[in-house]
């Protein structure tokens, strides 16, 4: 294993057709973090009984698993959805979209927010321990990236040419209402902690909040919820 490691790593023609086919089905499949990392413990668990093909539980299989069937109405292969017409129509819209990959630093700064004119920032950071949260639930953690966001939403919520929403929970962004910000009460409805139902999670549900800086339109912000 090493040397196939070294020789991937070290000759550009170098190759495993089988290798690559076991990882790319694996990877597709995949559900979370630490795919090829601990797999006697991270595996996603296939057995009949359990996992994606439960036939108990909270959810049915045909509620968990993609639909690709035939009959009308079923996911994209539905006799009632031209795939053609939407997936030209995605095309349209996301023609002059970027997607950027990496610190969410690399695209808040000046040269492609408001020196280009008039930005919307939506702002969604992990919440902090202010939160009182788990501080182990994301492969790529941090409970403090949360305050730099804010720290950066201070610095530049004054700009007339800057409309910035910060999400978070009650009590971690209530400084900025002293600068002008005003912040809307929402409820998460639907994923994992929703659908449990227990109590510490439905109270979490009452705790979100979005913060507006100074120049955003108020009377609008009310009906994105």
């Amino acid at each position: 294993m090493a040397e196939f490691r070294e020789r991937m790593m070290t000759d550009p023609d170098f190759y495993d057709a089988k290798r690559a086919g076991w990882w790319l089905w694996g990877i597709c499949q995949w559900i979370g973090s630490g795919w090829c990392k601990d797999l006697h413990a991270k595996m996603p668990d296939l057995h009949s009984s359990r996992g994606i093909h439960s036939r108990s539980g909270a959810m049915r299989v045909s509620q968990q698993m993609p639909n690709i069937g035939d009959r009308v109405g079923s996911g994209i292969h539905g006799k009632s959805v031209n795939i053609y017409e939407t997936m030209a129509a995605l095309s349209a819209r996301l023609r002059r979209v970027r997607v950027c990959c990496g610190d969410w630093k690399r695209i808040t700064g000046p040269s492609v927010t408001h020196l280009i004119g008039l930005t919307g920032v939506f702002l969604d950071p992990p919440y902090s321990e202010a939160a009182e949260r788990d501080g182990d639930l994301y492969a790529e953690e941090s409970l403090s990236v949360a305050h730099d966001v804010r720290a950066w939403s201070r610095e530049n919520g004054g700009n007339p040419l800057m409309r910035i929403a910060l999400c978070g929970y009650e009590g971690e962004h209530n400084e900025l209402e002293k600068m002008g910000w005003t912040k809307l009460a929402w409820k998460a409805v639907g994923g994992y902690a929703s659908q449990r139902k227990e109590r510490a999670e439905e109270e979490n549900c009452q705790r979100e909040r979005i913060g507006f800086s100074p120049h955003c339109l108020g009377g609008r912000q009310g009906s994105l919820f």
